[in-house]
């Protein structure tokens, strides 16, 4: 018998094994390694509370629950169903089961560099039953504010914000299928300005088509398959008239911008053996967005005409090909060892190209153009080992190994991690209904590319993020080639009567570099020049959540948290420096942000009440004067009814306000008011 027939005979035996590869609900899928759920600080948030709530961005409905202020679209890094790939926006509030934010140093290795937090999500395959459809509405009134008050511009014109989705599953015993479309539009008012006509405000269209299917493939085997497809059009146009006796003008613009995102994945999961598991990934991102703008100024006494036309092309595409493979052996005495490992390829390939021209009483004066072009490919090997003594202690290390081409750069290639959790109080009795446990973590990482197709937004082109480029090549490392990140976290939970109250700490310090623009005197005047600072941030982080009422029809859920972050520098950086680094920076005071949430319910009545605020004594520190901020919002409040109506399996109406109320000078949840009705039913 050959090499070869012993390899298919080997092969054929492992595919025959009895243990079916079932979904994996014990850990925490965060890209390149998986996380013991159970051993991991961590928020969840279900889907089913925040459907409520009008949103484009999924970060503005979290922020209660998670950082408060710090919580927006650059600070937080998305891995859906395992995949750092796509716009988690590119997927309906209803195709989400759940969002966890994951309080661990080793979300690093997944891509969460500097000061980014990491959430896993959980999308939704159908629901309960064996079959269904699911539809909901909202429909809200949109109201803008200005942060400070301008007398010829003080509200907005009334607009409307719209949501409608519909979704259909059949779950049978080896296939389970279905597909959601659902349709978004939103839209930021324009004030009401005189001499200021909007035609078309800045608003978004957007269809999110969702189809997915999972299949058993013998015992010890199953597919998944999903589909993403999302176009979206932004667009807005506007006018303006002047007289004065000098002259008289008047302007016109308009802009509109198209975009497709496309992303099929498969997902093949097998039991080799006794012990031995594997998950292989596959998936292709497509993003290709046009843009095209023009603007057009017309004087009179004297008369002139002024017009420029930009046109603008980015296409983004990668392909993902991800495997692991582990194996789960026990030692005895309820102890148990996995080793794993992870291979991660990631091709990548970005265009733009863009033009423009500009004419003068119909001849052109000026004509230019820009192309750009950006290639990569990544090999990432992640090895670990995991070590656990029932559901009382754990350990977890390895290394994060880049393989890829660095093209003559200096570039560090392997980034150590270890994680480890103890609950002390279930050491000696598995089955105490009282917890405590204490966690601890370390990551070195870099920016290994890892990249995500964008939505465009109301102020920018849409982004393929991630990845460096030198010589019209993207690399496979950060922009910071010399460099690395370091993060080392520590925390503790307290759980008592199984989890109706706990108690949460975590701290957190990170090593990073940035890019700063800092302004630089040149005689009279002023310009920016581009640094790379080093800087520590520390944070703290303590949450609460208790489940106060629960008897009979009355039930009351409530949380509490609290985030102070602070980053230092050795370099002297001005106030005026232009950056995205979170929180104070060089500050002796601490800010404080965060959220409280509610959930209330009674016999068919249900409510809830979020809250976000933002506590800066010092948010100005080197400016003279008043520096003191202090700012909090009521960033949802909602009141719902069940109706038991026939043909139905539970029909709800509710009404709901986002941003009822604000600090008038500081408006941390957005400037925009929502108003609306909504209802969901399942059939």
């Amino acid at each position: 018998m050959n090499a070869a027939t012993r390899l298919l005979l080997c092969i054929a035996v492992c595919l025959s094994c009895n243990a079916y590869a079932q979904t994996d609900t014990s850990n925490f899928n965060i890209g390149r390694i998986k996380l013991k759920k159970d051993f991991t600080q961590s928020i969840t948030i279900k889907g089913e509370e925040l459907e409520r709530m009008p949103f484009t961005n999924l970060h503005e409905a979290i922020n209660a629950w998670s950082y408060g202020y710090y919580t927006n679209k650059s600070s937080i890094v998305y891995v859906i169903d395992g995949i750092i790939v796509n716009d988690v926006n590119a997927w309906s509030v209803y195709d989400i089961k759940e969002v966890t934010l994951v309080q661990n140093a080793l979300v690093q290795v997944s891509g969460a560099t500097r000061q980014q937090q990491l959430a896993v999500i959980t999308t939704r395959k159908g629901g309960t039953g064996q079959q269904g459809i699911t539809v909901a509405g909202q429909s809200y009134l949109v109201k803008a504010t200005q942060v400070t008050a301008v007398p010829s511009s003080t509200s907005s014109e009334n607009n409307f914000y719209h949501q409608y989705h519909v979704s259909a599953w059949k779950n049978d015993k080896n296939l389970q299928f279905g597909l959601s479309a659902n349709y978004l539009r939103d839209v930021l008012p324009a004030m009401k300005e005189p001499k200021v006509r909007t035609i078309t405000p800045n608003n978004y269209d957007r269809f999110r088509l969702n189809g997915w299917l999972t299949a058993r493939l013998g015992p010890a085997h199953e597919l998944s398959l999903r589909v993403n497809v999302v176009p979206q059009v932004l667009d807005n146009e506007r006018g303006y008239t002047e007289q004065t006796p000098a002259y008289d003008y008047s302007t016109h613009s308009k802009y509109r911008n198209k975009q497709t995102i496309f992303n099929p994945s498969i997902s093949f999961k097998s039991t080799l053996a006794q012990g031995f598991s594997n998950e292989f990934t596959a998936s292709y991102g497509f993003s290709k967005a046009k843009g095209n703008g023009e603007s057009e100024v017309t004087y009179t006494n004297p008369t002139s005409e002024y017009k420029q036309f930009i046109n603008s092309s980015i296409t983004a595409k990668q392909v993902l090909l991800m495997d692991q493979v582990s194996y789960h052996t026990s030692l005895g005495n309820n102890w148990s060892l996995e080793p794993a490992i992870n291979f991660t390829f990631r091709y990548l390939d970005y265009k733009t190209v863009a033009s423009q021209a500009t004419f003068n009483s119909g001849n052109v004066t000026t004509i230019s153009q820009y192309t750009s072009g950006q290639e990569g490919r990544l090999f990432i090997l992640t090895p670990s080992i995991n070590l656990s003594y029932q559901n009382s202690f754990n350990v977890q290390g390895g290394l994060l190994a880049n393989l890829s081409k660095t093209y003559g750069q200096k570039v560090k290639k392997a980034f150590p991690f270890v994680t480890t959790s103890v609950d002390v109080l279930r050491l000696a009795r598995p089955d105490n209904p009282t917890s405590l446990k204490f966690f601890g973590s370390f990551a070195q990482a870099a920016n290994a590319g890892d990249v995500t197709l964008s939505f465009a937004d109301y102020n920018s082109s849409a982004v393929f993020t991630g990845g460096f480029t030198t010589g019209g090549v993207l690399l496979p490392t950060g922009t910071f080639l010399d460099k690395s990140f370091q993060a080392w976290q520590a925390g503790t939970r307290l759980g008592v009567l199984n989890d109706l109250v706990s108690v949460n700490y975590l701290f957190e310090r990170r090593n990073f570099t940035t890019e700063m623009y800092v302004p630089v005197a040149i005689g009279t005047g002023v310009t920016y020049r581009l640094i790379y600072p080093d800087l520590t941030s520390n944070s703290h982080h303590i949450s609460i959540n208790a489940t106060v009422l629960n008897k009979k029809a009355l039930y009351w859920r409530t949380g509490i948290n609290a985030t102070s972050l602070k980053s230092k520098s050795k370099d002297s950086i001005s106030f005026y420096a232009i950056h995205t680094v979170l929180g104070d920076i060089d500050s002796d005071k601490a800010s404080w942000t965060g959220g409280w949430v509610n959930r209330f319910s009674w016999k068919k009545f249900s409510a809830g009440v979020d809250l976000v605020y933002y506590f800066n004594p010092d948010q100005i520190p080197s400016m003279p004067g008043n520096s003191k901020i202090n700012a909090v919002s009521l960033s949802n409040v909602y009141v719902g009814y069940q109706l038991n109506l026939k043909g139905t399996k539970g029909l709800e109406l509710y009404a709901d306000c986002r941003n009822l109320a604000q600090d008038k000078d500081f408006k941390i949840t957005g400037t925009r008011k929502y108003y609306g009705l909504g209802v969901k039913t399942n059939l």
